[in-house]
This record gives C-alpha cells, structure tokens and sequence, in this order.
C-alpha cells in the first residue's frame, strides 16, 4: 500500500512539474522584454511634449504599460494581454475601467497595430485610435 501511494504521489508531483512548464521555455521571441515608446505621432504630427514616459513589457501573454514620472523614480502601471499574428499587434485590457495609468492618450481598451517597420531591437506600430487620428508609436527595446 504504501510503495502505490509513494508512486501516486510521484505521478502527481510529475504531472504537476510539467503542466508548469511553458512551451519553448517560456520563449515568446523578439516580444519579450521591455520597450521604450520612443517617439508618439498623431496623423504625422510628432507629439512634442512626450517624453518618453511610456514603457510597454511584453511576457507570455501579458502586457503591461508602465509610465514613469518626469525624474523616473516613480510609476503607474496597468495590465492587459497581447497577441500577434504576422504583422499585427493587439493590446486589449479587459477591464479598462480599473486602470491605474491614464493611458488614453496612448491606448484604448482595444488596440490592434499593423508593424509597418521591424528590426531587432526597434518597431514602428500604427493604428487609428479611438477618435479616429492615424497613430504612430516609435519603440526601442531596453531590456532583453
């Protein structure tokens, strides 16, 4: 009786190791990280007052936009989750009514971007955003 419960409990601790593991050790590509939104246009007009403020980080399928005051020693951040699929980017936050950062003159509660430029460690998103405005975000990857 006891050797059937050590091999049990065996199993279950085995069964319960694996579905832990993600696929491909947790690898979701060039996504993963964090990103600088480097640069914000509205239908071709660079925003002249931002400063860089905005971070997005990528992991999994969980998005998180951060943005960080003016001497970068404080942040406000909110969670919503993110899919690709070829060269379009979805960022949704199910529930935007619990948001912690003000990003509406970022995001909306649904965003699809088309990537219209790609490199490494750079990406140019574009979008029509929720007051119908052409949407430009510049973005650099900080950490890998």
């Amino acid at each position: 009786m006891m050797k059937h419960l050590t091999q049990l409990f065996g199993m279950v601790l085995l069964v319960t190791l694996a579905a832990g593991c993600t696929h491909n050790n947790g690898d979701i590509g060039s996504w993963f990280g964090t990103w600088n939104v480097e640069r914000i246009e509205i239908d071709g007009v660079a925003q002249a007052d931002y400063q860089g403020q905005y971070f997005f980080q990528f992991q999994s399928t969980v998005f998180c936009v951060r943005k960080v005051d003016e001497q970068r020693t404080d942040y406000l951040e909110n969670y919503g989750r993110w899919s690709e699929d070829g060269d379009v980017l979805t960022i949704a936050f199910p529930d935007a009514s619990v948001a912690y950062v003000d990003f509406s003159a970022l995001l909306d509660a649904d965003n699809r971007f088309t990537m219209v430029e790609r490199g490494n460690r750079s990406v140019v998103l574009t979008r029509t955003d929720g007051k119908g405005r052409l949407q430009r975000l510049t973005l650099k990857k900080i950490v890998p």
